[in-house]
């Protein structure tokens, strides 16, 4: 089953990559020094001159599983500057922004929370090697490479109480599939 679901269609989810660093999360009593997140579901779905990637820790519903996600702001200057460092942050006009979800590693049912762990990327920078988006007509291929170094992730509410340190690079081909129906 596609896990992203937008109406311009699903990405079939193989690829490679890996992610991994410091996390912090006091609100589910994690502290890991060495988290790694090594996903096995990559996904992307563009709409009004975006493009949104996931890499999931396995194929699934998306509000189940450990994820990243990028969103890249404007597809088009993100072409553009193949090779370049695009800064990542909360600014709603900037080059892009990154979250990070702990779907599994701190679930709702058994920590106590009223919600899952997300932390926003604050500051940092991905380069993407290539990209793509059925919104770009491009005959140059599918593959949706980058990497990322030292980007911080927050819970802009508790900064000090739940935070990552994240490095990482994924490596996949968009795949047109069927758009997700998550119910009957």
């Amino acid at each position: 089953m596609c896990a992203l679901s937008l109406l311009h269609g699903c990405v079939g989810g193989q690829g490679e990559g890996a992610i991994e660093g410091v996390l912090y999360a006091e609100p589910c009593g994690l502290d890991r020094p060495n988290f790694r997140l090594e996903p096995e579901f990559f996904g992307a779905s563009g709409m009004h001159g975006q493009l949104e990637i996931r890499l999931q820790r396995t194929s699934g519903y998306p509000n189940t599983r450990d994820a990243v996600s990028v969103t890249l702001l404007d597809v088009d200057e993100a072409f553009a500057r193949l090779g370049e460092p695009m800064i990542v942050g909360l600014d709603p006009h900037g080059d892009a922004q990154m979250s990070l979800l702990l779907y599994e590693e701190c679930p709702v049912a058994t920590s106590g929370r009223d919600a899952t762990v997300v932390l926003a990327a604050v500051e940092g920078e991905v380069i993407f090697e290539a990209i793509y988006s059925p919104e770009l007509d491009r005959p140059d291929g599918k593959r949706i490479a980058g990497s990322f170094r030292d980007v911080r992730f927050e819970d802009p509410s508790q900064p000090e109480k739940a935070y990552a340190i994240l490095s990482g690079h994924f490596d996949f081909l968009f795949n047109r599939g069927r758009p997700a129906q998550l119910f009957p």
